[in-house]
């Protein structure tokens, strides 16, 4: 969750977006979803775009409450 949060703080940055575009090509957004309530943590582009979505389960480790939460990353590109 701490890596989650401090994406947020970066996530604007030019030099950051170049380097991402180039890594990860037609991928128009990656975000993790936190099912219980949390908020959307947006990692890259955006959520809000058209394109296919490939999803996979991750674990959210909340280090505050020393406890996990099951996530959902999801991948919007071109199919």
């Amino acid at each position: 969750m701490v890596k989650l949060e401090a994406f947020k703080e970066i996530k604007d940055d030019d030099e950051y977006k170049r380097y991402y575009q180039n890594l990860f090509g037609n991928v128009k957004g990656i975000w993790v979803e936190i099912p219980d309530g949390d908020p959307d943590f947006e990692i890259y582009g955006s959520k809000d775009t058209s394109g296919g979505v490939y999803s996979v389960p991750v674990s959210v480790y909340y280090s505050e409450s020393r406890e996990y939460k099951i996530g959902v990353l999801k991948i919007r590109g071109e199919i």
